[in-house]
């Protein structure tokens, strides 16, 4: 039985094998000391993971490779290594095994299959998939994915440092095309376990670097830097708890920016959202426009000073209490024409503006009340809604509340003590 150390380090050598075999495929020159090298690690990873069956026919399979330079045995490695992890998550499967030695010349195929018989037999709660499994992804299936973003994330961090560093458009297109062949590893595992929500991210990811361009990073350098550089980090909580209906609006939250070359846009995310819910065991419906929200008084708590980002949190006092003051001012021009559309629709940027930047900061509990208010001028911007003089009182409270959280945030207020009420 595969322990959490071996599983950890199996993947973690595979991606890094993967990844290397990928970046071969693009590169026009000769990577053949790099590929032999991810072969014999492979070799090792498999030995050190105890599969019998599959140390012998990745050996066999290394002596098939004779040219790294050869672009089709190289797309070989690169769909050979996946189907390894598709194996070994799924080793009772025989279309997987017929799938990985589909490489091998004809006359070795039969005695390898011959070979993987016994890893057929090997049980493990992490490489025994039954379809409930699939279906509702169970924690040592997702704590394998954790184990896989992980390296892949700093490889992600470092691609996007030297992608907004890039000088010169011929690095740049090459940078991109590393960033994307790395989120494909993680699309790809996604795909394995039907974690829908999660690839569907992913496939956004992509069309977002497919954008980048000299003439968008000049423009948006500071705020397109930060959402493709947090974005990892947040899948990675989410896979620790999915269940966490905070993590799943978080994620939805994050590709809502304006940071993005194509944010999500409303139908988008909800789109996103459901898949998000459903791969976490999480009624859906919870956050449906119709349903009570949840409230705890931690919503409304705030972090100490000293645990922000200094940079997200300065950024952040630059420019959101002049947003409050235009929501207030919103607000009170609504109080004379509660029917002005266009209004409520400045209000409901204004709001889903703070909503972004508070999560980003980690100041969550501005972020959940925006949040709230956001929802409320979403639904007044559909007929047959109408805004109520009830209504009206408890949005000018709300956003004289929120005007009262952000100057606490600037020394100049206590934080206003009806807010968990409001938040309700």
């Amino acid at each position: 039985m595969m322990t959490a150390e071996q599983r950890d380090a199996f993947t973690e050598i595979l991606c890094d094998a993967r990844e290397e075999f990928t970046q071969a495929f693009n590169s026009e020159s000769d990577c053949t000391e790099a590929c032999s090298e991810q072969i014999e690690n492979l070799s090792f990873a498999i030995e050190f993971a105890e599969i019998k069956g599959l140390d012998v026919l990745c050996s066999q399979f290394s002596k098939t490779v004779t040219d790294y330079t050869d672009k089709e045995q190289l797309q070989g490695l690169m769909q050979w290594t996946s189907q390894v992890l598709e194996f070994i998550r799924d080793p009772k499967n025989p279309d997987l095994a017929q799938k990985l030695v589909q490489y091998l010349p004809e006359e070795m195929r039969e005695p390898c299959l011959q070979l993987l018989q016994p890893a057929q037999e090997f049980e493990s709660p992490h490489l025994v998939v039954n379809q409930d499994e699939i279906a509702n992804p169970e924690p040592d299936l997702q704590s394998a994915l954790v184990a896989e973003l992980k390296p892949l994330k700093k490889k992600l961090d470092k691609i996007i440092d030297e992608v907004f560093g890039a000088t010169y458009a011929s690095a740049l297109e090459v940078l991109k095309e590393r960033y994307i062949e790395s989120v494909n590893c993680l699309l790809e595992t996604a795909q394995v376990l039907q974690l829908n929500g999660l690839a569907k991210l992913c496939v956004h990811v992509i069309n977002n670097m497919e954008k980048v361009n000299f003439i968008w990073i000049r423009s948006n350098r500071s705020q397109g830097y930060l959402v493709f550089q947090q974005w990892p980090g947040l899948v990675l909580t989410y896979l620790q708890d999915s269940t966490n209906d905070e993590n799943c609006l978080a994620l939805i939250n994050h590709f809502e920016l304006q940071g993005w070359p194509q944010p999500l846009d409303e139908s988008g995310a909800r789109e996103l959202l459901e898949l998000l819910l459903a791969n976490g065991n999480v009624d859906a419906q919870m956050f449906s426009a119709s349903a009570p929200l949840s409230v705890k008084a931690e919503d409304m708590q705030f972090p100490l000073i000293e645990t922000l980002n200094i940079e997200l949190f300065e950024a952040f006092l630059h420019d959101t209490p002049n947003q409050a003051s235009e929501l207030s001012a919103c607000i009170a021009a609504l109080s004379r024409d509660q029917q002005d559309l266009p209004l409520i629709q400045q209000a409901q940027r204004i709001t889903h503006t703070i909503k972004g930047a508070a999560n980003v900061t980690g100041l969550f509990a501005i972020a959940n009340f925006a949040h709230v208010l956001e929802d409320i001028f979403e639904q007044l911007c559909k007929p047959p809604y109408f805004l109520s003089a009830e209504l009206l009182v408890l949005l000018q409270s709300s956003s004289d509340c929120m005007e009262a959280m952000v100057d606490h945030l600037q020394g100049n207020d206590e934080l206003p003590e009806d807010r968990l009420e409001l938040y309700e």
